[in-house]
């Protein structure tokens, strides 16, 4: 059972946001964000909620662009390791694809992968070495197929590979530790939610 006051919804960061946003958003359009959010289908059918939905919207990004643009040192090293990040995806993939080939093995980039979480053994590496290299050489040899489930952030590739076999491997490249990640995680989980209640038009 879930303890008093833990909202399940969105996480303890998210949380915060959401309580700073509440009074400048009950001034402005008369509605409590967190009820908004928490009972999105009270407001489906309630008249101008589109043009309410996105007047928050709107206060909700220049609240986050205020914050962020406070971020320019943290930016920059945020820079650095996306870059980084670039450089290891390339040359890990460039390995796992040879290791592949060598096994025998298919190596694809697949649109979407289930990967049952409850099977699956995770390992992050910081940075591709020879220990790496024989790990992944290890894995490649008693895999069925090797997927490459790299996500991508602000058009950087956050490198990811599933080996399967009977028990699944995800080797994961530490992505970069950033308070910048965090908020902007942030405002798109509460734009994201706002959407659920009114989508924005398309152009």
């Amino acid at each position: 059972m879930a303890e008093e006051g833990v909202n399940l919804l969105w996480d303890i960061q998210t949380d915060q946001f959401i309580s700073s946003l509440e009074q400048p958003i009950k001034e402005s359009k008369n509605v409590s964000l967190r009820d908004m959010l928490t009972n999105p289908s009270k407001y489906y059918d309630v008249k101008g909620i589109n043009d309410t939905i996105s007047d928050i919207k709107k206060i909700t990004t220049d609240y986050f662009d205020g914050i962020l643009s406070n971020l320019t040192e943290e930016r920059k090293k945020l820079d650095n390791e996306l870059e980084s990040a670039d450089v290891q995806y390339k040359k890990i993939s460039e390995v796992i694809s040879n290791k592949a080939t060598s096994s025998n093995v298919p190596y694809i980039k697949p649109f979407a992968v289930e990967i049952n979480q409850d099977i699956r053994e995770e390992i992050i590496l910081d940075q591709y070495n020879n220990e790496a290299d024989a790990l992944l050489g290890k894995l490649a040899s008693g895999s069925m197929y090797i997927a490459d489930v790299s996500g991508s952030y602000n058009n950087h590739t956050l490198g990811s590979w599933l080996f399967s076999s009977n028990k699944p491997y995800l080797v994961t490249l530490r992505p970069p530790s950033s308070l910048i990640v965090i908020i902007e995680r942030s405002m798109n989980n509460i734009l994201n939610m706002l959407n659920n209640i009114a989508p924005t038009p398309s152009q």
